[in-house]
């Protein structure tokens, strides 16, 4: 805060996964760090790396959607921290071996910028994301 003091803010998230490689997420809202409140689940995701599909959820509007990815393009010959271009105005880096949990995954950092109005925005916003895929999934 601009006078100093700080706010704690924490949530709850369960993830899960299946043997196929589905990936089960519950998002849950912010709540003050001090155990009186629950955060309550506010998105769930479920993403299928074979079919490339993410339905994400919406409990409160009793909505999904479904959306189509295209997974991370992994390069072994690619120097870690040495960005490349996917496509557009989006940019995948190679963030090298990692071990996330006692498994060794092959990080990447996507970056990505929303041109002004697209969304009803008035200026672009610049978006990263950074997530580590076993090879043997991908």
């Amino acid at each position: 805060m601009p006078d100093g003091s700080t706010i704690a803010l924490k949530n709850h998230r369960a993830i899960t996964r299946d043997a196929a490689g589905r990936i089960f997420q519950e998002r849950r809202a912010l709540v003050p760090d001090d155990g009186k409140a629950q955060s309550g689940v506010t998105q769930i995701e479920i993403s299928d790396p074979v079919t490339h599909e993410l339905y994400i959820c919406m409990p409160y509007g009793r909505t999904c959607q479904l959306e189509v990815f295209s997974p991370p393009e992994y390069s072994p010959n690619t120097a870690p921290g040495k960005p490349h271009m996917v496509q557009g105005s989006s940019s995948s880096e190679d963030l090298g071996k990692q071990s996330i949990g006692g498994l060794e995954t092959v990080g990447t950092r996507e970056t990505m910028v929303i041109p002004a109005g697209t969304i009803g925005n008035n200026s672009p916003i610049l978006s990263k994301r950074e997530f580590g895929i076993r090879p043997s999934l991908a």
